[in-house]
């Protein structure tokens, strides 16, 4: 009787056990929605049935006067907030409306500044100290065979522009002229592979 006991303990012990861990599986959260309703634009599925499709490719968000800016490939425009919960779309006064492929912003000087690879390969670097209105200029500048655009400043006060996608060729980068409205620099840049 005292064997009997013992093994119905054990399997009433392993039946609780592997009831509780069935439970504990099915509370588990298996998907997750964006709760940002991105109007994806780069790979147009179903665009005539007006879905959302809660994304955006290679985002970038920069902190200009304690308020949000959210830039997306293809966006034909961007996204601003004030708390990272509640997005409203800006569609700007001037902006790159044939498209724009992974977005770069800095907040520099009290203006936020954007590259973009366009879809020709060459762009200028947009700026604005007004983000809300859209309201941006062109850096008189036209640099080519730009795809995927990082601009980078350091905390020397050095200016770069990195750029490449490719599993062919190499990341490039020239150094930008700060005080020359970041033009590429007349001095070539230093580096080691």
């Amino acid at each position: 009787m005292n064997r009997t006991i013992k093994i119905s303990l054990i399997v009433i012990i392993f039946n609780f056990y592997c009831l509780l861990n069935i439970n504990g599986q099915s509370t588990q959260i298996s998907t997750y929605c964006n709760p940002i309703n991105i109007d994806y634009t780069y790979s147009i599925y179903n665009a005539n049935e007006n879905i959302s499709y809660r994304s955006g490719a290679d985002p970038v968000v920069v902190k200009f006067r304690n308020e949000y800016y959210m830039f997306v490939t293809r966006s034909m425009g961007y996204w601003y907030s004030t708390d990272l919960l509640h997005w409203s779309f800006i569609t700007p006064e001037k902006w790159y409306f044939q498209g724009s492929n992974a977005p770069a912003a800095h907040n520099y000087n009290d203006s936020v500044l954007y590259v973009t690879g366009d879809p020709s390969g060459s762009m200028s670097i947009l700026y604005t100290d007004n983000p809300k209105k859209g309201d941006w200029k062109a850096i008189p500048l036209i640099i080519n065979d730009l795809q995927d655009p990082d601009l980078f400043i350091d905390d020397d006060g050095k200016a770069y522009m990195f750029w490449g996608s490719s599993n062919t060729y190499p990341i490039r980068a020239k150094t930008l002229d700060k005080e020359d409205m970041f033009r590429p620099s007349k001095i070539p840049m230093n580096y080691s592979i």
